[in-house]
């Protein structure tokens, strides 16, 4: 089961589930690290950017997972699960073309 360990998600937004809790709290914490990464060298960590989707992907199963075992309609969420990974994949599309500036 995934605790915080970096510190950076917001009490506001803590849902008191140790496991996503912990996800969210490594997802503020990679997208820190890109950005930083980006602005010190002036280029789009490619790989590590494609890594966070990935492990969003992981993520988003795992809430979608946790609402069934606790027998929640997570159906419009879910929705906005598949347009976060649809804007995810035309965000690195338009990175590896030029369309999409570094910042």
């Amino acid at each position: 089961m995934s605790r915080i360990t970096h510190g950076l998600l917001p009490q506001e937004l803590m849902i008191e589930h140790a496991e996503i809790d912990g996800q969210h709290d490594e997802i503020f914490f990679r997208i820190e690290a890109i950005k930083e990464s980006s602005l010190a060298s002036g280029t789009v960590p490619r790989a590590e950017i494609a890594d966070l989707v990935a492990y969003f992907s992981g993520h988003f199963a795992t809430e979608e997972r946790a609402a069934r075992a606790a027998g929640i309609d997570f159906s419009a969420h879910a929705g906005a699960h598949e347009q976060a990974l649809r804007i995810f994949d035309k965000a690195g599309a338009d990175l590896d073309s030029g369309r999409l500036d570094l910042r």
